[in-house]
């Protein structure tokens, strides 16, 4: 994101989530409806964690919107697309994209619902400058669980995520 930041062909919208709310979004993936549904899901995630090497638990993903020109938009997303190889990025798809979206709306609804079963969580818009925001987000998460076990909540009962955008 930093990168782009540097270059003029910007998103609409450019979304940074943290592994755990990149964890939560893999939940809404609909089932596979076939064998072959399953095995390509399978060859997906095989490839992903085993030739690319990613580690499931260290994943963010990084959500991008164009709008506007369809040459244009296409010419920035392959701009944007080339710099994230160079670290090490990789594409998810539309349908991924358009799921991490969807998770934003729908945080709302799963807090709510998790407060009735005595979870709190809650998944913060961050920003800050850019060589803070790692060390920011340990901080508030630090304070939060540590502020909700004084009032009786353990750490398994508080989720906190965030997304810089």
């Amino acid at each position: 994101m930093h990168a782009v930041s540097k270059t003029k062909s910007y998103p609409t919208s450019c979304r940074l989530v943290d592994n755990q709310q990149f964890q939560f979004g893999t939940t809404l993936k609909p089932a596979a409806h076939s064998s072959w549904e399953a095995f390509v899901d399978k060859a997906k995630k095989f490839f992903v964690l085993n030739i690319k090497g990613y580690e499931a638990d260290k994943m963010t993903a990084c959500t991008l919107l164009f709008e506007g020109p369809k040459e244009e938009m296409e010419a920035k997303h392959k701009e944007i697309m080339a710099l994230s190889r160079k670290y090490n990025g990789m594409s998810g798809g539309p349908e991924n994209g358009i799921r991490g979206y969807l998770l934003t709306f729908l945080i709302s609804y799963t807090r709510d619902l998790g407060f009735l079963h005595d979870i709190a969580a809650e998944s913060f818009e961050t920003s800050c400058a850019w060589d803070k925001v790692s060390s920011l987000c340990v901080r508030v998460k630090k304070r939060i669980v540590d502020e909700a076990a004084k009032v009786g909540f353990n750490g398994e009962k508080v989720w906190i995520s965030f997304r810089v955008t």
